[in-house]
């Protein structure tokens, strides 16, 4: 008579079918990080979105450290505000100003500048929605370089 001491045949497919349910979890978690949910404006991707975006932009600084920023909105959609990156030699730091700019229409802006300050890239940002909830997006395509 031979002494058999093991799992039983039901204790190892449970263990199995909850390892395989452990594993499929953590993958799951850690491939989120790679699909993103895309911002949306009416329907249509916000990347595509940016494409109508049109701006003229003019500045003037101040020699109290203020720049004039004016803004009017030649395209299609409304701008809900500014990414500006302001670079001056070597370092460079980039702030979001919430001026919204509807279809048509202009906007006037007093922004702080650090002294130094040689150009800015600005970006204007649209309101879209991710999933019914309202999400800003930047659109990098279409920033605009200021000389100062």
């Amino acid at each position: 008579m031979t002494n058999n001491k093991g799992v039983s045949p039901i204790i190892a497919t449970v263990l199995l079918i909850g390892l395989v349910i452990v594993l499929a979890i953590i993958i799951f978690m850690w491939s989120r990080a790679f699909i993103s949910e895309s911002v949306q404006k009416n329907g249509v991707s916000a990347n595509n979105v940016c494409k109508s975006v049109s701006l003229d932009i003019s500045a003037s600084p101040s020699p109290s450290g203020v720049l004039n920023l004016q803004v009017v909105n030649r395209g299609s959609i409304p701008i809900y505000g500014f990414e500006i990156k302001s670079s001056s030699g070597a370092s460079s730091t980039q702030n979001a100003f919430n001026i919204p700019v509807d279809v048509g229409s202009s906007a006037t802006q007093d922004i702080p500048i650090q002294s130094g300050t040689k150009t800015l890239v600005i970006y204007p940002i649209i309101l879209g929605t991710v999933s019914g909830n309202n999400k800003a997006y930047t659109c990098l395509e279409n920033g605009r370089v200021v000389n100062l």
